[in-house]
């Protein structure tokens, strides 16, 4: 067959592609994954089949090992071992203020207290992630999976307090003991997102070459994702912690994230102890008697000259006794 009789479609390698050219080519398309290089797939134009004459092809030939892995792997089984033991213990010390945030959202809203939500962790295997419930139940049975927008109304007033002093993610250090993540590395992703990251991202599977972790170098240095350019970013400093993974490393970034805990935590228990302040009340007040009430209307102070008597210069001059 001519090349003039075929197509070639340029695809980027990604799990979801699997899912449109075969099954019987999972294995040639898991070898480039890895490397995040631009195939060829060429098939007959004639063919409804995507798997069909299937030849897959990249810029140089065969595929490559990503440069992006860790450096110091000797640290690895390290890290592994002392996540365990580390994770044990906080678990421990934080477990009263687990139970209390249990409580208290078990007593601000109908459904229960734990949320567990399927994530993408090493190698791309799924897991169930545990967290305190900070949104209404079933929040997304309307909307699908989206992310967290600024004043989303689906979070409860419970809830913003929890996410804004981190303690909804406590409970993450049981899936660190149960090997699924780690205290510090990227941040576990959602799979519904995965797909889509991987296709628009050169090398985003290799973000998935360790554990994902409760706290890491992208989540102290960024804001929550918010677009397809805040992944990106977030990706470089994923890969950058990737490569140079390390004890010293990891140590600033665990203080930095304990120091972060204890400024974040004090922020958010303010606000909730702190007296309203005039916008507060005056917001309240307005949605009581309504906006257009003579006493929202601010009174405008009275000059001196409109109110002092006039003066009479016909008077008689009237000298103190």
């Amino acid at each position: 067959m001519q090349v003039s009789d075929q197509f070639v479609r340029q695809v980027k390698c990604f799990d979801g592609a699997s899912r449109h050219l075969g099954g019987s080519h999972q294995k040639t398309l898991n070898d480039f994954s890895m490397s995040g290089q631009t195939m060829a797939v060429v098939h007959s134009e004639h063919s409804n089949d995507a798997s069909s004459d299937l030849s897959v092809t990249s810029d140089v030939g065969t595929p490559r090992t990503s440069p992006v892995g860790p450096r110091h792997r000797w640290y690895l089984p390290i890290k592994s071992l002392s996540d365990i033991m580390c994770g044990f213990l906080l678990l421990l010390l934080t477990s009263p203020v687990i139970l209390l945030g249990v409580l208290l959202v078990k007593l601000s809203s109908k459904g229960p207290a734990f949320y567990c939500q399927t994530r993408c962790g090493k190698n791309g295997e799924t897991f169930k992630v545990i967290k305190l419930r900070t949104m209404i139940q079933n929040a997304e049975s309307q909307t699908g999976a989206v992310w967290s927008q600024i004043d989303d109304p689906r979070i409860t007033r419970v809830g913003r307090f929890l996410r804004d002093s981190h303690i909804d993610e406590f409970p993450q250090l049981i899936n660190v003991l149960l090997g699924q993540m780690s205290l510090v590395g990227p941040r576990p992703e959602r799979p519904e997102f995965v797909s889509q990251f991987e296709f628009d991202l050169p090398v985003y599977r290799n973000r998935m070459d360790v554990r994902p972790g409760i706290t890491g170098l992208s989540q102290l240095q960024l804001p929550a994702d918010s677009d397809l350019e805040s992944v990106r970013i977030k990706l470089l400093h994923d890969l950058y912690y990737i490569r140079n993974a390390s004890p010293w490393l990891d140590c600033r970034i665990l203080l930095f994230t304990g120091w972060l805990f204890g400024m974040t935590f004090v922020t958010a228990a303010w606000k909730w102890i702190r007296m309203p302040d005039f916008n507060q009340v005056n917001g309240y007040v307005e949605s009581l008697v309504g906006k257009d009430s003579e006493l929202l209307a601010p009174i405008k102070p009275q000059l001196f000259e409109e109110t002092a008597t006039p003066y009479d210069e016909t008077a008689p001059v009237r000298h103190p006794k």
